[in-house]
């Protein structure tokens, strides 16, 4: 990622120096541009589906969706959720998990810090996140797992 952000600097010094050349460019299309070439690039981060231990179905980008597992003695991670991005994102991460054996963590990577999403005694867990721009990932790791998941992704809701 240190690569991207190495090089889009220098893209955009190169057109500040030559902003003669650039009058009919729209700044936000650059911006927009930029997003999508992020977006594009990060999507190698997240599991393919042929791969996933669970069930996602993603709604209008990346970030949202739902996400189901009921699986026996699983082990390993699914990324399910998340990318790469100029822009923030508020993101609802919330739903149930029915252990029977073994654990299973929701984790959500912002950047380099990683967040272990806690559940109450039942299971359920809800916990809102603020992604700032850069590459953020929401995640379920699976350790001898037993059980059921289920995991909901919204972006922009409020409290």
């Amino acid at each position: 990622m240190k690569k991207l952000s190495v090089f889009l600097l220098t893209l955009i010094l190169c057109m500040s120096l030559n902003s003669c050349a650039f009058d009919d460019i729209n700044p936000q299309k650059i911006v927009d541009k930029f997003d999508s070439f992020a977006e594009f690039l990060s999507r190698s981060q997240i599991t393919d589906d042929k791969y996933l231990i669970g069930k996602r179905t993603c709604k209008e980008n990346n970030y949202a969706g739902e996400y189901s597992s009921d699986c026996s003695f699983a082990t390993g991670k699914d990324v399910i959720f998340g990318g790469a991005s100029v822009y923030n994102r508020k993101i609802k991460i919330y739903g149930k998990i029915k252990t029977e054996n073994g654990y299973a963590d929701v984790r959500v990577r912002t950047g380099s810090t990683v967040s272990i999403i806690k559940s109450d005694k039942d299971g359920n867990f809800k916990e809102t996140f603020n992604f700032d721009g850069g590459g953020n990932y929401i995640m379920i790791d699976y350790n001898n797992f037993s059980g059921e998941i289920e995991l909901f992704s919204e972006e922009n809701m409020s409290e």
